[in-house]
């Protein structure tokens, strides 16, 4: 007998952007993609119900999961940027990650990048791995990763800067600097 296509799925949620509902998006879309012989593509509506009734959709299809894992984390109204530059002086390439939410609190940036270390009141079913993992990703190749927190104008959100060293494959050009990508929360 032969299955049925996959079907796209729709996913929206009315009441505004929450930490709540960005949690509970983030379930939704793990679980579709543990379903992908079901469900084709995974679909949102941008601003909820609204989105839907109006077809302003996002495909949620080609993002990755570490990108839907951030959702769990993000607050409500937070923007994330990410970009890459290369630094010909120091011969460094840098990933900066910026966002516009709470910040790091003081007391927590000493041991930020340590093992199990979590904000209060983390709900979100981390166990405080992984900018440990960063930093010994970064490190293990002879980089480092930094936080300025708080970051921007006004005051408030973080900046992490991972630096790499600059190493060009034999045949290949430098890479050139990406572009900055900002996805709101």
């Amino acid at each position: 007998m032969k299955s049925a296509p996959p079907r796209n799925a729709l996913y929206a949620q009315s009441g505004g952007v929450s930490a709540v509902i960005n949690a509970s998006a983030c379930g939704v879309i793990e679980t579709a993609r543990k379903h992908r012989r079901q469900i084709g593509r995974m679909y949102a509506g941008r601003d909820g119900i609204v989105g839907v009734l109006t077809e302003n959709l996002i495909d949620l299809t080609g993002e990755s999961a570490a990108t839907i894992r951030a959702l769990r984390h993000t607050p409500a109204g937070t923007t994330v940027s990410v970009s890459t530059s290369r630094n010909e002086a120091a011969d460094e390439v840098e990933v900066i990650v910026a966002d516009d939410g709470p910040g790091v609190p003081p007391e927590l940036a000493p041991t930020l990048f340590e093992r199990f270390v979590r904000g209060a009141g983390d709900r979100g079913g981390s166990f405080g791995l992984g900018l440990a993992i960063v930093r010994a990703v970064a490190e293990s190749h002879g980089g480092s990763v930094t936080l300025q927190s708080p970051f921007g104008e006004p005051p408030g959100g973080a900046r992490f800067t991972v630096r790499l060293p600059a190493r060009t494959v034999a045949g290949t050009e430098a890479s050139q600097p990406a572009p900055t990508v900002a996805r709101p929360a």
